[in-house]
């Protein structure tokens, strides 16, 4: 068994879309990560860069340096926690920011 105590936690929520699915952009994981999926369904992608479907109550883990990215099927509303061990430092903040605006580093 692994345990660690979670440093931050906070609430994903995504209402029905009209459009199909929805995500936020993806980051790698600063460490241990756990997103639980309270309800509703939608997917993670897998560390192949493939969309998975998760539905409720689905547990995902990933490691440090894991790529993160997940979002709603747009079906219904998608409710998930995510705990995490590490938080980002500001070089990993400036470096997701980047990654929306589309001038992501490796």
């Amino acid at each position: 068994m692994e345990a660690f105590r979670a440093v931050r936690c906070e609430s994903v929520e995504y209402s029905p879309l009209k459009l199909g699915r929805a995500g936020g952009h993806g980051f790698r994981a600063p460490g241990h990560m756990i997103m639980v999926v309270r309800d509703g369904s939608g997917w993670v992608m897998n560390q192949d860069g493939v969309p998975e479907p998760v539905d409720a109550v689905t547990v995902v883990a990933w490691d440090a340096g894991d790529w993160v990215a997940y979002g709603s099927d747009g079906s219904g509303e998608f409710k998930a926690d995510l705990y995490w061990a590490t938080d980002m430092t500001e070089d990993q903040r400036g470096g997701d920011l980047s990654g929306v605006f589309g001038h992501r580093s490796n």
